[in-house]
């Protein structure tokens, strides 16, 4: 007689999670958090909108007049990427300042709201105000 899997003597083998190691979640408690997960999901969204705006501010569209510009690899290539590492480290360190600054304000540690309580409120809270910083850095940035 043939053996099927799936029967009780022999049951299916598991397949192996091909995540990384690094993002295996140890916990239950973790992988539910909804604060954790909306927090997050400001956090990207105003990081993409800081490094958007780098990116339009040094390969953006340049006033000098046409016959003063040169056409070498430094001012081409090097010059607005340059510009863009130093305004995306700028702004992403305001950004985590700002951060911390709120956090500081706030009567309650927000850390230990979204982590430990699972307060999406707050949650929701951070991800808003991340956006809306990264909001006023990337006019800031535009304008530079």
């Amino acid at each position: 007689m043939a053996q099927s899997w799936g029967t009780v003597a022999n049951p299916v083998p598991k397949a192996q999670s091909l995540k990384p190691k690094a993002l295996i979640i140890d916990s239950e408690k973790e992988l539910e958090n909804m604060a954790r997960r909306i927090k997050s999901a400001g956090t990207v969204i105003a990081i993409l909108i800081v490094l958007l705006a780098c990116v339009g501010a040094a390969f953006g569209q340049d006033d000098s007049p046409v016959e003063t510009k040169t056409a070498g690899l430094w001012d081409s290539i090097f010059r607005p990427l340059f510009k863009t590492i130093v305004f995306g480290g700028v702004g992403l360190f305001f950004l985590l300042v700002s951060y911390r600054v709120i956090d500081l304000v706030t009567p309650f540690s927000m850390n230990k709201e979204i982590a430990e309580d699972d307060n999406t409120a707050v949650g929701v809270l951070a991800a808003g105000m991340m956006i809306a910083i990264a909001i006023i850095l990337h006019a800031a940035i535009s304008i530079a």
